[in-house]
């Protein structure tokens, strides 16, 4: 679930909280399930969050004290939503594939039609011949080099691509 899928379920667990008087209300086992759901999906369902809910009293065997466990157990859901509110917050987005920054603007012009049209075994073709020939410029190679693997080879046999001190970095 995204990012802002899931500010928007704990919006509507939060709100549906809100509303909940006992456990046999209308919808309590519904939110009960999507609350699990959710922690699992956030913290795992081992946590110390999860525990924390399915510990929640609703029902306690003497009525007298009805009133009290649900008010106690919702203050403590709804805390528990704000701690998953938090857990939220500390996660790092989600990339997205498609924006500027993830598609080398050249290669996004080469193969841009492939993908609009969906001919997605032209897609990756062209991307490797882009590459390939990427890497022959980049290693300045005569264009008479072809083939990916000859092409990878050649340019490491320069030292136009050389990275580093170590084998381990200019071997590959």
């Amino acid at each position: 679930m995204s990012t802002k899928a899931m500010e928007m379920e704990l919006d509507e667990l939060a709100e549906i909280l809100a509303g909940l008087t006992n456990n046999r209300q209308s919808g309590f086992t519904t939110w009960q399930h999507r609350m699990n759901a959710t922690i699992t999906e956030l913290v795992g369902g081992n946590g110390a969050l999860a525990i924390r809910f399915n510990g929640l009293v609703w029902d306690p065997p003497d009525t007298r004290y009805r009133i009290d466990s649900v008010a106690r157990s919702k203050e403590i859901a709804a805390e528990i939503i704000e701690t998953l509110r938090w857990e939220l917050s500390r996660k790092v987005p989600e990339p997205n594939p498609l924006d500027d920054s993830a598609i080398d603007p050249d290669l996004w012009v080469h193969v841009q039609g492939l993908v609009e049209s969906g001919d997605w075994n032209k897609v990756a073709l062209n991307t490797a011949v882009f590459v390939e020939d990427k890497l022959r410029a980049w290693a300045q190679l005569p264009p008479a080099v072809t083939g990916s693997v000859d092409v990878f080879k050649a340019s490491l046999a320069t030292d136009k691509l050389r990275l580093g001190d170590r084998p381990s970095e200019q071997q590959g």
